[in-house]
């Protein structure tokens, strides 16, 4: 009797990249070859995923050594919002974000979630400055946001991996892609794509109104999201098999916006898989801010 569940598709059965790659390791996985022990599948990931986001906080690290000083930032690719706003918006003083504003400030202009998760990291590097009152509490506040940024990357990158049973390591190309490296910690926007990646796995199960309640604070926590139009897919829904638009799961879009969207965000989809047309990284990363 057959089984009634798909192998896993392995990179090495059809990317070229990792057929070619695999020749050191001895060729393309075998049709014997069977997942046993610790290294599933997902725990690969979360490895390959942890590797990845500390390589980009090491990237991070001269402007980390300096303050965020112009124009090292902008010249060394490092620049993040994260350590500005802590006093800018009155977290390095005790206020309280919505409820307070500094003194020639300004209101927190982020989502209420965002804003919840920026007040808990302001109370962690509280804390961890009051008892080692050397640290610099702007870098300190970034390293907490880094710390605490990495488990809704964790959680995208396995949510990427369930959401096609057959394809788990599909999640790579959001473990270990360079706009991941370069740009996770620029700003808090891994949050909404934690969300995003759940409700793709909830969609993919056919839980509609749950992927839509997490759609929900998903679309209030991006300025601008990630859009993608599968050109294949019917009217106001997405296919069988979810269209990724560059590192992240994205939102497929009703067939009469699909031309729109294709065109603002230079991408091109398919209902297997997304391909960036010719367009600067910094303007696929402005769509994510």
């Amino acid at each position: 009797m057959s089984s009634s569940v798909s192998p896993i598709v392995h990179p090495s059965d059809e990317d070229p990249v990792a057929i070619g790659g695999s020749e050191a390791l001895g060729g393309p996985i075998g049709r014997f070859a069977r997942n046993v022990g610790w290294w599933l599948p997902v725990r690969v990931l979360i490895v390959i995923t942890a590797i990845s986001y500390a390589l980009g906080y090491l990237l991070d690290y001269s402007c980390r050594a300096t303050g965020w000083a112009a124009p090292e930032r902008y010249e060394h690719l490092c620049y993040s919002d994260i350590p500005p706003l802590y006093s800018l918006r009155g977290f390095a003083d005790g206020y309280l974000p919505y409820l307070q504003t500094p003194p020639g400030g300004q209101p927190l202009e982020y989502p209420v979630l965002t804003g919840i998760f920026m007040q808990i990291s302001a109370v962690i590097t509280n804390i961890i400055t009051n008892v080692a009152t050397s640290l610099d509490t702007a870098r300190t506040f970034f390293d907490v946001n880094v710390l605490l940024l990495f488990i809704p990357l964790v959680i995208t990158v396995i949510a990427t991996s369930m959401t096609v049973r057959r394809r788990p390591w599909d999640a790579l190309m959001v473990a270990a892609a360079p706009t991941m490296i370069l740009a996770a910690t620029i700003n808090w926007d891994l949050l909404p794509l934690a969300f995003t990646g759940v409700a793709f796995v909830l969609w993919s199960r056919k839980h509609e109104f749950s992927a839509g309640l997490l759609l929900g604070p998903r679309r209030s926590e991006m300025r601008h999201a990630w859009r993608c139009a599968a050109s294949s897919a019917p009217l106001g829904r997405c296919d069988a098999v979810s269209c990724h638009c560059g590192v992240s799961p994205s939102t497929c879009l009703p067939h009469d916006e699909s031309a729109h969207a294709a065109s603002a965000n230079g991408l091109a989809c398919s209902a297997i898989s997304c391909r960036r047309r010719p367009s600067t990284t910094r303007a696929l990363a402005a769509q994510a801010l």
